[in-house]
């Protein structure tokens, strides 16, 4: 799967998941889309801490099938598989309703 699947207006390049997360969270970009698995926890920690601690309403980050990222000590759970960035619901389910159903039945 690619970026391309989910139809971007714009597309931005940039190094690094917590920068591209940092410009979702200054309105830089409406979505992070990371489509593969790969990154590793330690990689979405610290904006995800910072999203959910946006106020009045909190950014989302979710996998790929939607769910929140979990941030446990098992070995096997290190890496995402793919996720999604936004600071709105509306466009986070836009983006969520574009992944094709395979994809997220995958996770």
């Amino acid at each position: 799967m690619s970026v391309k699947s989910v139809s971007p207006s714009t597309l931005l390049r940039a190094g690094g998941a917590g920068y591209k997360m940092l410009m979702v969270i200054e309105g830089r970009a409406d979505v992070y889309f990371n489509p593969s698995a790969g990154t590793k926890k330690w990689d979405t920690c610290a904006g995800d801490a910072i999203l959910r601690a946006l106020a009045p309403s909190p950014g989302i980050l979710t996998d790929l099938a939607g769910k929140p990222l979990a941030y446990t000590p098992e070995k096997s759970n290190y890496k995402n598989r793919g996720f999604v960035v936004t600071l709105n619901e509306s466009v986070h389910r836009e983006v969520m309703s574009k992944l094709p159903e395979a994809v997220k039945s995958s996770l």
